[in-house]
């Protein structure tokens, strides 16, 4: 399960992306599954995926931005949209956009709990 907590001042738009070769597997997405917004309200957590981590790997993916404008970007570019959204990595979509995903590294952890400072 990983878990996103928001110890910042104003709400959190976040979006993760994670390894999911029977899902996005091919030209339609290179493996990678992309899915947000889910929104963090200061003072909580909220689950953003909810089975074991250790069964799509170590490697996560996640983009946040505040709405006082905060982000939490990284160096690895993936797609989003505007409204919620649940896709694979890929640009076919003209309403798509990317940003930057910061990398987590959960090892072999079935649950992860990342904080927003």
């Amino acid at each position: 399960m990983l878990t996103f907590c928001n110890s910042h001042s104003t709400p959190i738009a976040t979006a993760i992306s994670f390894f999911e070769d029977d899902e996005c597997g091919g030209p339609e997405g290179n493996g990678w599954h992309n899915i947000g917004w889910y929104w963090v309200e200061p003072g909580t957590c909220r689950v953003v995926y909810q089975n074991d981590l250790d069964d799509a790997g170590p490697k996560w993916y996640f983009y946040a931005e505040a709405t006082d404008g905060t982000k939490w970007p990284g160096e690895f570019p993936a797609y989003v949209k505007h409204e919620a959204f649940d896709i694979c990595d890929s640009p076919g979509d003209t309403t798509m956009f990317q940003v930057g995903f910061r990398e987590i590294d959960v090892g072999d952890a079935e649950n992860y709990t990342l904080t927003f400072q």
